[in-house]
This record gives C-alpha cells, structure tokens and sequence, in this order.
C-alpha cells in the first residue's frame, strides 16, 4: 500500500500515578513521534441523555518501525488534537504499514 505520511502526530502510553489523597491520576508518556498520513472516515452526533456529542473516526498509516509498539490503550495527538486508538493492524503482516483506527471526541 502506498501513503503520504504528511502529519507529524505524537504516540503517547498512559502512566498512572497515585496523588497524595492515594487516588489514581493518568498522565501521559510519549512514546514517539512518528509521519503518519491521517484520513477521516465519518463524523456522527449522537443524543443521549438529552445531550449531543459529536464523534469523529479517522484512520492513520505510518510506517512499520521494529520495537514500537502501540496499544489499544495508547492516544495519538496532532497538535492539541486528541484521537483514541481503537484498533492497531500490520497491514498483511508485511512490517511496512501499520494501520491505526482512531476515534476523535471534542474535549
């Protein structure tokens, strides 16, 4: 498969701390960052509660590189943009494109 990888996004790992009240707290790790060709595959509002949010999917290829790993629990971030990471596949398991499926909610 061929891509453009023309955005320069962030891959982050949580890392959880407790405060000093002994709760958990997440902070964020990067883990990399890494040329990614970003795409958005659809955009839906949803009611709920009496509620409406906004839910953008997109899907992101980058370049396999040995050693990193990216987890289902891990974020992307482009620019002040916050995506989750919903799904993370080795495209044909060939180690050349890594395809990551994202899901963007307003903050």
């Amino acid at each position: 498969m061929k891509f453009t990888p023309r955005q320069l996004v962030t891959i982050d790992r949580p890392v959880v701390d407790q405060n000093e009240r002994g709760e958990d707290v997440t902070a964020w790790s990067r883990v990399a960052p890494v040329w990614a060709d970003l795409k958005q595959l659809a955009g839906r509002e949803r009611e709920a509660a009496m509620q409406v949010s906004a839910e953008t999917t997109w899907r992101a290829y980058i370049r396999y590189a040995p050693g990193l790993i990216i987890e289902p629990e891990y974020r992307l971030m482009y620019g002040s943009r916050v995506f989750s990471i919903v799904s993370v596949t080795d495209l044909n398991e060939a180690h050349q494109v890594i395809q990551i499926d994202l899901k963007e909610s307003p903050l």
